[in-house]
């Protein structure tokens, strides 16, 4: 995507009125464009093993727990061989 295709993309999410959770790896264009917004940050490696920091915009406070792996119990084999899950 080229830098106006970037800039429509921040045009059109900071219109919409609900929430939204844009990923990405860290940019002036997005830190500027979406100042206001929560971020969260991880280090992240791309395929050619560079270091990164990928960054998660949110245009919303987060809750104060994330899920895990704890909050899924297995169920056992479903009728098509795959594994269900419920919370």
């Amino acid at each position: 995507m080229d830098d106006s295709g970037h800039e429509e993309l921040l045009d059109v999410l900071l219109a919409f009125k609900g929430k939204v959770l844009l990923s990405g790896y860290e940019n002036e264009l997005y830190n500027s464009r979406l100042h206001g917004w929560h971020r969260e940050e991880a280090v992240a490696y791309s395929q050619a093993s560079s270091k990164k920091k990928e960054v998660l915009w949110m245009n919303f406070e987060p809750g104060n727990r994330q899920m895990s792996f704890e909050d899924y119990k297995w169920k056992g084999w479903g009728s098509n061989g795959q594994t269900d899950y419920f919370l």
